[in-house]
């Protein structure tokens, strides 16, 4: 009877263990990112590292998502039938007190890579941000505007739909051409030839007005006709000369 009692007991005690491992919390021991599954090592003594578990995840089919594990990551695990160590699954990681969440901020929802590298949404302030490494290059949207910080490279056609404001020096390659009206405030500059509509040969488009003079050091062809600036001295009858005249 005692054996019996025993027996039983035993039979009990490995019931309750095995009902206590269903869901334990374990630590990545390796990965295999390529089957996107890892094997866990326990924090209780004795118990040998699992086999190899899949990790569960967004998608596999179709549309997939890829968030691998790292070695000593903290993880939830589900075992069954019956808490078998080597059949279950890894449910996702834990946060502690070592491994804390990049932000406090309830209102930020986003992902930060072991190189500082951030993809981030405020929903407070409507702001979704890209940061490489931390710091630039850097995009950040948001309802009324879009900040890129870094050197950018477009290979395509680009469609500007309101006012285009330049602080620096535009520098082109090729043939720039302008359906409406150029106004300048500063000094302009050429090395070829400049057209304005009206005219034909290499100029041409229409009369180009100046409302503040012009300055020209050398001569200018009008209509075919080349015209210089010189100041010259006029002689009176009696040989003397008179003030210097420009025409």
């Amino acid at each position: 009877m005692i054996a019996i009692i025993k027996k039983l007991q035993k039979q009990m005690n490995d019931v309750t263990s095995r009902f206590q491992r269903i869901i334990s919390v374990a630590y990545v021991a390796e990965v295999d990112s390529e089957l996107h599954r890892v094997k866990v090592r326990f924090p209780s003594e004795g118990i040998p590292n699992s086999d190899w578990l899949p990790i569960v995840t967004g998608r596999s089919k179709g549309v997939k998502t890829s968030f691998n594990l790292q070695e000593d990551e903290q993880v939830l695990c589900l075992f069954i039938p019956w808490g078998d160590m080597n059949n279950g699954f890894v449910l996702g990681a834990l946060n502690n007190a070592k491994d804390k969440p990049y932000t406090n901020n309830p209102n930020k929802f986003g992902i930060m890579f072991t190189d500082g590298t951030l993809l981030e949404y405020d929903q407070e302030t409507q702001t979704g941000v890209l940061k490489i490494k931390g710091s630039t290059p850097s995009i950040q949207v948001g309802p009324d505007k879009t900040s890129i910080v870094s050197d950018v490279l477009i290979d395509g056609a680009v469609t500007v739909t309101k006012t285009l404001d330049v602080t620096k020096a535009v520098n082109f390659a090729d043939t720039l051409t302008v359906a409406g009206a150029v106004n300048g405030m500063q000094t302009a500059n050429f090395m070829g030839s400049v057209g304005a509509a009206g005219y034909s040969g290499p100029v041409s488009g229409a009369p180009a007005s100046m409302s503040s003079g012009m300055e020209v050091s050398m001569s200018a062809t009008i209509n075919g006709i080349k015209v210089s600036v010189d100041t010259h001295t006029h002689m009176d009858a009696e040989g003397r000369p008179t003030s210097p005249v420009t025409p």
